[in-house]
């Protein structure tokens, strides 16, 4: 009954076309000591930005993964989650697990002023996001 139930619910999914309505884009980089993925998913209501949402995973590696550097790296992106909880229409929070930081950011775009919309790129359409994101190196499906 559970399998079925599933089933159903993937079938409504693609029926409807919700896929269309969602733009992912992730790009990855490593370098001396780190790995990091980024991840923006976007959700559209006509060709407009409803909702977004960006997930950074930094792992810290080699020299720097230690106490140290680990509390320094989640100390600076606390403070980056704090800025972006100034803005009306933001949340942002931070997690780590050993030597893995996280911080994700909730957008709804309703809340945000016109200032704040152009800011973070979500006056965009959904054609010219993606050309945005690709041109920086990001993969978007």
């Amino acid at each position: 009954m559970k399998k079925l139930s599933l089933i159903v619910l993937a079938s409504l999914f693609l029926l409807t076309g919700c896929g269309k309505n969602r733009l992912v884009c992730t790009y990855e980089e490593s370098g001396a000591g780190f790995e990091s993925k980024t991840t923006y998913t976007f959700t559209f209501t006509d060709e407009k930005v409803k909702k977004a949402m960006m997930k950074t995973t930094t792992t810290l590696l080699d020299d720097n993964n230690n106490k140290e550097s680990i509390e320094a790296y989640k100390e600076l992106a606390e403070s980056s989650a704090n800025d972006y909880n100034k803005e009306e229409g933001v949340s942002a929070k931070v997690s780590n697990n050993k030597n893995k930081i996280t911080i994700t950011v909730e957008i709804e775009a309703a809340k945000l002023s016109l200032e704040a919309l152009n800011n973070y790129g979500l006056d965009y359409g959904k054609e010219d996001l993606t050309g945005e994101l690709e041109n920086m190196g990001y993969s978007c499906k």
